[in-house]
């Protein structure tokens, strides 16, 4: 599994300097998050659909949304995970892109069908983030997939996920 052990570094970088570069953590909007839910939709073909939520605490929630399949798992992963979630939100600038990226000529001037759609929710203390990201779009942010894979592998998530029946 890949890890962002430079986004690791920075993380514990900031909560040990004094001052001004703590304070600027504590205060980014991202940082107050309780929890981030990754949720991935059907395709044409067989691509699964679930939800995965992940808690401050570490604790790991998996939903199947697969038709015909209730399959439901918990875990968890040790709370410095989440924080890594929260220092790649804030390093992709998360809460400054769009809601849909589909929507956003910049990353989508042309798309194809019958793809699934990635969205990402972060849940902070005073409101919520989220972020669709149609995988027909070519050209969407690379730092927003790669959280997205990040997410299913901080979480061990293909344990639990199976294709969807073709429809």
């Amino acid at each position: 599994m890949k890890r962002p052990y430079a986004f690791c570094s920075a993380l514990g970088l900031l909560s040990v300097l004094p001052g001004s570069a703590a304070k600027a953590q504590r205060s980014e909007p991202l940082y107050s998050a309780d929890s981030v839910v990754l949720e991935r939709t059907l395709c044409f073909g067989t691509c699964p659909a679930y939800r995965l939520r992940v808690s401050r605490s570490g604790a790991v929630h998996f939903d199947s949304r697969n038709p015909e399949d209730d399959r439901s798992a918990k875990d968890s992963i040790p709370p410095n995970e989440f924080e890594t979630i929260l220092v790649q939100a804030h390093h992709i600038d998360f809460l400054s892109l769009p809601d849909r990226i589909a929507d956003d000529k910049r990353f989508c001037p042309h798309d194809v069908t019958d793809n699934p759609t990635a969205i990402i929710t972060v849940f902070m203390s005073d409101r919520h983030k989220r972020v669709e990201d149609y995988y027909g779009c070519f050209w969407a942010p690379a730092g927003l997939r790669d959280l997205e894979r990040y997410i299913d592998e901080v979480t061990k998530a293909k344990r639990w996920i199976r294709p969807a029946r073709r429809r």
